[in-house]
């Protein structure tokens, strides 16, 4: 049972590794078309993913005590929104101080922030499932 237990979530965190690293390389390539420095795009998927993977950690910490089920179920609804919101706020106050120096990256933020709420907010509604 150890042998097989132990594999399977050696495989699992390769997987999820994997997954998150594919995502950030993506999300740098598309920064970088739209902002033309590959600086920025770097921190900007880093701070974007680490961002989302800690509040993907709140998550799955929190069902390990309590998952909801059918007695409520607006709960999970209502953790995703707010650690949605949460993140989002999170990005925008400390993105621009992280990399300030780049009119560009600025005012991509600015354009792409609805389209980034709604990144956050599907890719953590899918981890809470």
């Amino acid at each position: 049972m150890s042998q097989s237990f132990l594999l399977k979530n050696q495989m699992q965190l390769f997987l999820y590794a994997a997954w998150w690293i594919v995502v950030s390389a993506l999300q740098t390539i598309i920064v970088y078309q739209y902002t033309g420095e590959i600086g920025p795009s770097v921190i900007d998927a880093l701070l974007t993913h680490l961002l989302l993977a800690i509040a993907g950690f709140v998550i799955l910490s929190l069902y390990s005590f309590y998952f909801p089920g059918n007695s409520l179920p607006w709960f999970s609804s209502l953790i995703v929104l707010a650690l949605s919101l949460i993140v989002f706020k999170v990005f925008h106050e400390t993105s621009p101080f992280l990399i300030s120096e780049s009119a560009s990256y600025i005012s991509f933020i600015e354009k792409s922030k609805y389209l980034r709420f709604a990144y956050t907010l599907l890719s953590l509604a899918y981890i809470s499932i």
